[in-house]
């Protein structure tokens, strides 16, 4: 166990979770795997994977990554990376970080920087994708274009008997 928060302080450290949540900077999927990870490293268990924290989460490998990633924005955890030494004593391989649970710096307040994966302040540009003019996937109509046809005719009939039902509860 690296770092350990005593009793006092982790209690603090929950409310703070929960303030997080509170202030949407968090949501409840990943207050719950900032819970777990942080005990898990109380007790001990400071490496885990992403993928056993999605599968006792029952969550997917990529909100677990969300998770930690705004966890740290927050300063709610910290981590390091771990390596091992290959067989050949050169090569060395990752292996799962090593998490501890560490108690933010500042106020809470709603962080919409961390909130967002594009567009933040220190966030990565979105990859643009385009297409010349002869490469551009062309869309051939197929099955899906009477089904979306029948939806919008039905959606359009039930508006119309609505409207004509509320005129005549309207006038009667």
């Amino acid at each position: 166990m690296l770092y350990s928060l005593e009793t006092d302080t982790l209690f603090t450290w929950r409310l703070r979770l929960q303030i997080e949540r509170a202030l949407h900077n968090i949501t409840e999927n990943h207050r719950v795997i900032i819970s777990l990870v942080a005990d898990m490293a109380d007790a001990g268990h400071c490496q885990v994977t992403h993928a056993e924290l999605a599968a006792a989460t029952h969550c997917h490998r990529r909100t677990v990554g969300e998770a930690l990633r705004r966890a740290g924005a927050l300063g709610l955890l910290h981590w390091r990376r771990s390596y091992r030494t290959a067989a050949d004593g050169v090569l060395r391989r990752r292996e799962a970080n090593i998490y501890e649970r560490t108690m933010p710096n500042g106020p809470a307040i709603p962080r919409p920087d961390v909130r967002l994966r594009y567009g933040g302040k220190n966030a990565p540009a979105r990859k643009q994708v385009s297409f010349r003019k002869e490469e551009a996937p062309e869309w051939r109509g197929g099955p899906a274009l009477p089904s979306l046809a029948a939806i919008a005719r039905r959606r359009e009939a039930e508006l119309a008997r609505r409207w004509q039902e509320k005129r005549r509860n309207d006038s009667g």
